[in-house]
């Protein structure tokens, strides 16, 4: 059995974003008390991760532009969050990996948090929505990240 689509005004729904407004102000809060933004933050994870790449854009959760990286490196770099290798490439200094494993504790936290007690049939509406929503952003992911590569191959 499919559950039915939900309507933007049921209550179910906004209660949904009632709360996801409230964790993104809680997560812009939390980044935003240790001097980092959600930009710089996906930036330093990926460097944490070891997945990016210097001189690319960067295509994870969301697109960062090479230039635009290398503004945030720069900021990252002056705030002490990363430091760069005699070939140029970034990497977490011993001194702030306790910062940066803080800051990946409370984000890891902050994931963890369940949104509201709903019902089964409330989490099935919920999740369907959700899927949907994800689908229409993967989809959305896609079409920016081949804009992206377009912009990059017309460059060079």
């Amino acid at each position: 059995m499919r559950p039915r689509a939900l309507e933007p005004t049921e209550s179910v729904l906004l209660a949904l974003m009632d709360s996801v407004r409230e964790w993104q102000r809680v997560l812009d809060q939390t980044l935003s008390d240790v001097g980092l933004d959600y930009a710089k933050w996906i930036l330093l994870r990926a460097i944490r991760q070891g997945e990016f790449v210097r001189h690319e854009p960067w295509l994870g959760p969301m697109l960062i532009s090479a230039p635009q990286s290398e503004s945030l490196l720069r900021t990252l770099h002056a705030d002490r969050w990363i430091e760069f290798d005699p070939a140029g490439q970034p990497f977490i200094p011993a001194g702030a990996v306790p910062r940066v494993e803080r800051v990946w504790s409370g984000m890891k936290a902050l994931h963890s948090v369940s949104v509201a007690p709903f019902s089964t049939e409330e989490r099935t509406a919920l999740t369907a929505s959700l899927r949907r929503m994800k689908a229409t952003l993967h989809d959305h992911s896609l079409r920016l990240g081949r804009q992206a590569e377009q912009r990059v191959e017309l460059a060079h």
